[in-house]
């Protein structure tokens, strides 16, 4: 591997970084950066730089560092090449950040279980403060075990050990910026759950692809640890979330003290106890954004507010004098659009605006439609967009999107 080929490696990761990444820099300026990035990685003269800190709450309350661009296409290369052995490492059964899984896979794969005979109880467990919990040095010389053991070339693999080890021994506390506006919620971010209350060498911050993945290959060993050793049949994980189905409660007692002993032996973690839920099976379990039952799901209510408190943002932007109270956005686009365009009202129904919400719009009808929620999404409409409703019209008889009214194309 040349620096010319390496080049273009880091080219083609920096096409998986995103649009919006892509649209900050011109393409010959991204073919630059990968240029010097891989100068300074051959070098070993590369180092993380700086992060963005700011705080989300959908779906809960986080303190997020977002790496820089330069950073975030590193990242995609080291993914990109570990991908492959990653999965296989993994049991079938762990959901989280790999291809072919997911969020959905997850949530069909927990319905199964409910059904299957054997599994009329379930155990949901949850590890304690997780990313902010994880013992670097522990993670990094598992994963270099890893690295070493899965074939790469001399060439890849001390480059892929040299980027692990700067990600993992850096700190982004050393070198960030915090958004403006997201500052009075990160204040109100409880310190177990901010990286900067972490014991030493403790902690991974959210907000980067390599973050997901090594934190899903932190809990790989418990994963094998629960089917093999434990030889739980029913189980699923989808990052710190455990669901362990079983005959009975007491069959899940047993299995949940050898859980939290094994997380505290071998990987310094401890379970959540007060998000630790046993239910039957057939009573369903709320799970990743839905409360999901053997045979249909329903919207979790957190959802359906962020829904609502979205569309009364969008009502305040044209009738701010009808609708003067609304949650403002605090983080991504609508948060800049706001802090852009908040002094400015009303603003005029015009058509980039309107499809902009009706993507935002969308993604929670989207979410929806996984469910069964036809009445909910009619009421939606009905009942909670008012005046958008000149601007917005179903895209069918099952509610199952919104369209913006052709007539302001060229309004």
């Amino acid at each position: 591997m040349d620096k010319n080929s390496f080049s273009v490696e880091l080219l083609r990761a920096a096409s998986s970084c995103g649009q919006s990444l892509q649209k900050a820099l011109a393409l010959p300026m991204v073919a630059s950066l990968c240029s010097e990035l891989a100068e300074a990685l051959y070098a070993r003269a590369w180092k993380p730089g700086i992060y963005t800190r700011f705080a989300v709450q959908e779906p809960k309350l986080r303190e997020i560092f977002a790496p820089d661009f330069a950073d975030r296409v590193v990242e995609a290369w080291l993914v990109a090449l570990v991908e492959k052995p990653l999965s296989r490492l993994f049991i079938e059964d762990t959901y989280a950040n790999r291809k072919g899984k997911g969020t959905y896979a997850a949530i069909n794969k927990a319905q199964k279980l409910m059904r299957s005979p054997g599994h009329e109880w379930c155990l949901q467990l949850d590890v304690r403060s997780f990313f902010t919990s994880i013992h670097r040095p522990t993670l990094l010389r598992n994963w270099i075990d890893f690295l070493n053991g899965i074939g790469l070339a001399p060439e890849y693999r001390e480059l892929a050990v040299y980027i692990s080890t700067a990600l993992l021994k850096n700190s982004p506390l050393e070198n960030f910026h915090s958004v403006k506006s997201s500052r009075p919620l990160l204040d109100s971010i409880p310190s177990h759950k901010c990286l900067a209350d972490s014991p030493p060498d403790t902690g991974l911050p959210i907000g980067s692809v390599a973050s997901q993945h090594f934190a899903n290959f932190y809990l790989n060993e418990l994963d094998h640890f629960i089917k093999h050793e434990l030889r739980v049949k029913g189980y699923a994980r989808y990052m710190d979330d455990l669901l362990l189905f079983g005959p009975d409660s007491a069959v899940l007692l047993v299995w949940r003290d050898a859980v939290a002993e094994y997380l505290e032996n071998r990987l310094r973690l401890s379970l959540h106890t007060g998000k630790e839920l046993f239910s039957k099976s057939g009573q369903g379990i709320e799970y990743l954004g839905y409360r999901v039952y053997p045979h249909y799901l329903h919207v979790c209510s957190r959802t359906v507010s962020a829904l609502k408190a979205r569309l009364d943002f969008f009502k305040h932007l044209f009738r701010p004098e009808r609708f003067p109270f609304c949650q403002r956005p605090v983080r991504g686009s609508w948060q800049v659009f706001w802090e852009n365009a908040g002094t400015a009202l009303p603003l005029l129904p015009e058509w980039p605006l309107l499809k902009r919400m009706e993507g935002t719009i969308n993604s929670y009808y989207g979410i929806m439609g996984h469910a069964q929620s036809y009445k909910l999404r009619k009421a939606l409409y009905h009942k909670h967009f008012g005046l958008l409703r000149s601007f917005f019209h179903p895209a069918d008889a099952g509610y199952t999107a919104i369209h913006t009214a052709k007539r302001f194309l060229h309004y």
